[in-house]
């Protein structure tokens, strides 16, 4: 059964579930999904990972990485104007599974670059830009929605 929220209650419950993707300790554990749907075409989350495990990266392991960051993206849309318990929680459980799955598709990568310190620290600066920009263009939305 869904629980339905109105006023503050939905505005709270977004904001923590928003914070639990943003959260980098909240991946841990996280699930990879076998399947979600991106841009309204179901995608095999867990295929292409296994994929790209088996030719050790490549450009399909970036292709997906993109793909799942799409889809992360759609989720959290979706989470800003949804008021229903259920679905917020599972488009994060979502969301977070395909965190994890681009941070193995990440390490895919970096193990078949054989990626050093400075590889590692390219990773974590890119990272933090994409943290950033995601900020600025939800904080931008929550401004505009006022």
């Amino acid at each position: 059964m869904s629980v339905v929220f109105s006023g503050e209650d939905v505005d709270s419950l977004r904001k923590r579930a928003l914070e639990r993707i943003d959260s980098p300790m909240a991946i841990a554990g996280a699930e990879i999904p076998d399947v979600v749907v991106i841009r309204g075409e179901p995608v095999d989350v867990r295929g292409m990972v296994e994929e790209a495990r088996s030719r050790g990266g490549g450009g399909s392991a970036l292709e997906a990485i993109g793909v799942f960051r799409e889809g992360v993206a759609e989720r959290r849309e979706r989470i800003s104007v949804s008021s229903d318990r259920d679905e917020i929680e599972m488009l994060v459980e979502e969301a977070l599974g395909l965190r994890r799955a681009m941070v193995v598709l990440e390490h895919v990568i970096s193990e078949r670059e054989g990626a050093g310190a400075e590889g590692a620290a390219d990773a974590v600066r890119e990272k933090h830009v994409e943290d950033a920009r995601r900020w600025l263009d939800f904080s931008g939305r929550v401004k505009h929605t006022k």
